[in-house]
């Protein structure tokens, strides 16, 4: 059980900083982040990944790609990750929307917070799932500054498991570009699938030629939230300990997988203030393993 003080803080930080998890290492989900051929020559194309789930009870925090080369003479593209719910079989609302990120050509993996600008990027169950946008996107879920494809995929989709294991594939399903008056992708509203009812169509494999399910070079990583937020050293208390290893990482930039990403609370890419005020209201917590 924990403390009534662990308690009392735990409460202040939901209702105050609700995105802010203090996580353990989750999972990943998606394709294999490689080189593959080809990328999307039209604008403002919606890709999902269908070859598995988010596990539930998690919290997306990191988007990968890869992009390697642009056609056209273009040399920055922009993309921006989505977090849907599989809300029935192929169909696909928009749960959350996460930060658009500016892309330069490059034969490395690039990776960045999800940022959730819109939407929760929790998985409230098993049917969640994840997708990529060429464009720019506002809260509001209205698209604009669009540009040619910005990851690189292979069609048809590449047999074997997905990077979730034995239970997940790598079939993508994919978007036409996504035309009218004033194009959104609001939380909540906009749908994508072949099912009555939804927003947008997606690709049909029946068709073939193509028409195929593709595979896509993007993953996300989600976290468990941890029982202890704060807890920098892993000992169930946020004490001087913590308090020395997070200054010595406050103003650093956090990158997935760096020391200054366990202090990054609010997965923001940064250690800032922000994340002082967070870890200030946590001081002094004790928490019961």
């Amino acid at each position: 059980m924990r403390s009534r003080a662990c308690c009392i803080a735990g409460v202040w930080a939901a209702v105050f900083f609700p995105a802010f998890v203090g996580t353990a290492r989750g999972a990943q989900t998606g394709s294999a982040v490689v080189s593959r051929p080809f990328f999307d020559s039209t604008t403002v194309v919606v890709a999902i990944y269908a070859g598995g789930h988010i596990p539930a009870g998690q919290t997306v925090t990191t988007f990968s790609w890869l992009r390697e080369s642009f056609g056209g003479g273009v040399s920055v593209n922009k993309v921006t990750p989505l977090l849907l719910e599989e809300t029935a079989p192929g169909k696909y609302v928009v749960r959350a929307i996460g930060t658009t990120r500016m892309i330069s050509p490059s034969t490395a993996v690039q990776s960045a917070a999800f940022g959730a600008i819109a939407g929760s990027a929790a998985t409230t169950n098993g049917n969640f799932t994840f997708g990529l946008l060429s464009a720019s996107v506002s809260p509001a879920g209205v698209v604009s500054a669009s540009t040619e494809g910005a990851v690189a995929f292979t069609f048809p989709a590449v047999l074997g498991e997905g990077l979730s294991g034995p239970l997940s594939t790598n079939r993508w399903v994919w978007s036409s570009p996504l035309f009218g008056p004033v194009t959104t992708v609001a939380v909540g509203t906009t749908s994508f699938g072949n099912v009555g009812g939804t927003t947008y169509g997606l690709n049909n494999a029946n068709m073939g030629g193509p028409f195929v399910d593709r595979t896509y070079s993007a993953a996300v990583e989600s976290v468990v939230p941890s029982a202890c937020p704060g807890d920098l050293n892993g000992d169930n208390a946020v004490n001087t300990a913590d308090l020395t290893f997070f200054l010595g990482r406050f103003g650093q930039t956090a990158t997935p997988g760096s020391p200054a990403a366990a202090a990054d609370f609010n997965n923001s890419g940064a250690v800032d203030t922000v994340d002082l005020v967070f870890f200030l209201g946590r001081f002094g917590s004790a928490c019961t393993p």
